[in-house]
């Protein structure tokens, strides 16, 4: 058996685990960049607050401890997304020069606005002081799909300009003019959709009368398509692997553990860890993300308290810290200098070594993400056979403003979340659960700093050609004030109806 079969084989069970998962798993977006706020229908209307709350079989997905708490149920959702997200690019300034890549001007909105989420979760005691329970949940955050606009490069550079069919220039040149090939000649349209889903058991077990602890491990699969992007293959060490190559998929996962307190009858106290999920890398795409395709699960911790100021409510705070920067495909920065002077320049004019700050390497261009910190809020109260609930998210956007050029393609920007719902006790056994999230749009603006360069020819050339070179344009593509302007915005709503069975 060759090394390829012997591959597919031993990942051939995951993807029949996963993959009709993954075909239904939708896109989400969330005040925590692509992780969901919430994954639980109570924990989406409390504002994603929940480390110290004990509400359903869900709660494996923020603090494993919670589940010994919980009565035997079956848990079921689905969430229906709403979503806008584009860009508007304009035009460069009035003394802008020569430009290595530009978004001609456009006004574009990203097609399918409207995803679907499934969860579903079960738990069960095994004795008096532990427990078992499975969920599975998604992730999704990364999608747009651009079917128009077009991209110019080597603005005014004589002979060498082409102007490109695609957001991204990946489609065929416009007017003929192509001398260096620089057009992508492949799909036009700009498209991104990452989709991630989650397996996880758990056990949790009661220490004294108040206290638990509790262990989930995580099984992941994800997939990803990208296309319109294939005239940067030219500026990647995996050229064959950049754009255009379909659905890729990737498998791994981690584990979080968590312990919960409830000191005095009316306070918990909650925290929870999950470690890194390493994940085998998007082979199709190895050419584009960082680090050869590598695209793990950040690590996360949540630390949070509920009380009740009354004997039927209940105020649940939270706070969040999910570290994206430690991933290359998510955290590396478009730096303008580094990317043209170590890989542009060199490949225009013939050089094919690897390059670490090209597409694909490990010092590639990512989204630039920051580490995101999150404060959730949520208020509950209970009457009879109803609970109704509201809550609010805050999180600054994990994208920065000087990487809005790469945004286009991927926009988190979400930053708050306002959320209520719903319950309703129909008998002793049957609940079912509703929430609504509202996330106002939310923009950034900033510099394309491929679009303008104050080199002259000379020094392009002999940045290009010649050792060292690169010192007479080692600042020259930098953000100026002659770049074009990318903004990108975002906004959502969120509707999630569930369904629980007591036992």
């Amino acid at each position: 058996m060759s090394e390829r079969q012997v591959s597919n084989a031993k990942y051939a069970w995951i993807g029949l685990l996963f993959g009709p998962c993954l075909l239904l798993a939708g896109t989400a977006s969330a005040t925590n960049g692509y992780i969901t706020g919430g994954y639980s229908v109570s924990q989406r209307a409390m504002g994603g607050a929940g480390t110290a709350m004990v509400e359903d079989a869900t709660e494996a997905s923020i603090n494993p401890a919670n589940m010994v708490w919980v009565d035997d149920r079956f848990d079921s959702n689905l969430t229906e997304l709403f979503v806008r997200r584009g860009y508007l690019a304009t035009a460069r300034g009035s003394g802008a020069m020569d430009g290595i890549f530009t978004v001609d001007p456009a006004d574009q909105e990203s097609h399918r606005g409207r995803f679907y989420i499934p969860g579903v979760s079960y738990k069960r005691h095994i004795d008096e002081v532990s427990s078992a329970g499975i969920a599975l949940y998604a992730n999704g955050g990364l999608n747009s799909t651009y079917t128009n606009g077009t991209a110019t490069f080597a603005q005014n550079t004589p002979l060498l300009q082409a102007q490109c069919n695609g957001a991204f220039g990946g489609g065929a040149p416009i007017g003929g003019t192509n001398l260096l090939g620089l057009c992508g000649n492949s799909k036009s349209s700009l498209a991104v959709d990452l989709e991630q889903i989650f397996l996880v058991p758990s056990y949790s077990h009661q220490i004294g009368e108040h206290s638990s602890i509790g262990l989930a491990p995580i099984l992941v699969a994800q997939q990803v398509t990208v296309s319109g992007l294939a005239a940067f293959a030219k500026f990647s060490n995996d050229p064959v692997n950049v754009s255009d190559k379909g659905y890729s998929r990737s498998y791994g996962g981690g584990f979080r553990v968590g312990a919960l307190t409830t000191p005095i009858d009316w306070l918990s106290l909650g925290a929870s860890y999950q470690l890194r999920s390493h994940m085998t890398t998007f082979k199709r795409y190895a050419g584009l993300f960082a680090d050869k395709g590598a695209f793990d699960v950040p690590e996360t911790w949540n630390v949070g308290l509920a009380f009740a100021p009354a004997h039927n409510q209940k105020i649940a705070i939270d706070y969040q810290r999910i570290n994206f920067h430690q991933i290359k495909s998510l955290g590396n920065r478009l730096d303008g200098n580094e990317f043209v002077n170590d890989c542009a320049l060199p490949r225009l004019f013939g050089m094919t070594a690897p390059s670490p700050y090209c597409l694909g390497g490990d010092s590639g261009p990512g989204f630039g993400w920051r580490n995101v910190s999150v404060m959730k809020v949520g208020y509950q109260v209970r009457f009879s056979d109803f609970i109704f609930r509201l809550g609010y998210g805050y999180g600054k956007s994990p994208v920065q403003s000087d990487q809005a050029l790469f945004s286009i393609l991927v926009p988190a920007l979400v930053e708050r979340e306002f959320t209520g719902g719903i319950s309703y006790k129909f008998s002793e056994k049957l609940t079912i659960d509703t929430a609504v999230v509202y996330e106002p749009q939310c923009t950034i603006t900033g510099q394309n700093p491929l679009s303008n360069t104050s080199a002259d020819l000379v020094a392009l050339a002999a940045a290009g050609l010649l050792p060292g070179g690169k010192a007479l344009t080692a600042n020259a593509f930098g953000p100026d004030p002659n770049d074009q302007n990318i903004r990108v915005h975002l906004q959502g709503v969120e509707v999630t109806l569930g369904l629980s069975y007591h036992f």
